[in-house]
């Protein structure tokens, strides 16, 4: 089964019928298509659980014993983090996510955000505001097209964190959950990734800069990268139909 772009906007504006109890709370997914199993373990902005032990419990229950994982933004830091070592996996997607070392200033700057007070209030107050939020200063480096930011981006994950309170303290529990010593210790994790790999990535991604996944690439065994070109931090929203021609290959290895 395949999936035009509208029907994918019609499916992600019904909530998930099914959930996954994980200890911690509760999981959505969705099932789609065919071929061999590929999980996707979404970044930030998001509303939902998005944790190393959710991730491990999720493909428990799911049955898995061959599973391609792909994630997106600190999604790829927790799929690392769940996944390294793991005989089930097959291969491994990542988008766009922390490389290992020392984060970007403008990650770091971002981050830091978390600690002053208000900071949820504003940024809920900016993502309602399309002309502010496109400042470089506030989420306008996300897309190289900073035009993105409306749209479905600003439906699904902007508007929610403009007029929604719990959405909001929802995202702000989850930055100040956020330890930096994860990122640091991606490097050690890295060669315990004996599949394939690939690091997909935007051309002018600020937050996660392509130099950084360049020097990244040989910490693993077994991996590649495919810059896309004209795109940033979400270059799967810009070009998702190269994002996917970059993944396919290495997803849809054989288990070794």
């Amino acid at each position: 089964m395949s999936l035009t772009a509208d029907d994918a906007v019609e499916l992600f504006r019904r909530p998930p019928t099914r959930h996954l109890d994980v200890g911690v709370g509760e999981v959505g997914y969705r099932v789609m298509g065919i071929g061999p199993d590929v999980v996707f373990v979404h970044g930030w902005p998001v509303s939902s659980t998005n944790h190393i032990h959710s991730v491990q419990r999720a493909l428990d229950l799911l049955g898995l014993d061959d599973v391609a994982v792909v994630g997106h933004d600190s999604g790829g830091m927790i799929a690392r983090h769940a996944m390294a070592g793991d005989v089930r996996l097959r291969a491994m997607g990542l988008i766009d996510t922390e490389p290992s070392g020392r984060p970007s200033l403008k990650f770091r700057s971002f981050v830091a955000g978390r600690r002053v007070p208000g900071f949820g209030t504003a940024l809920g107050w900016l993502a309602g505001r399309p002309r502010l939020r496109r400042s470089r200063l506030v989420l306008g480096d996300a897309f190289a097209d900073s035009s993105l930011l409306d749209g479905e981006f600003d439906e699904f994950f902007l508007q929610p964190l403009a007029q929604s309170r719990s959405h909001r303290n929802a995202t702000m529990q989850l930055f100040r959950s956020f330890d930096l010593q994860l990122v640091r210790d991606l490097g050690a994790l890295h060669p315990r990734f004996d599949v394939p790999v690939v690091l997909v990535w935007g051309e002018h991604d600020r937050f996660c800069p392509v130099h950084q996944a360049r020097a990244m690439v040989n910490e693993f065994p077994r991996a590649i990268l495919e810059v896309i070109a004209g795109t940033g931090l979400f270059s799967h929203g810009e070009l998702p139909a190269e994002v996917a021609r970059a993944l396919l290959p290495t997803l849809l290895t054989r288990h070794a």
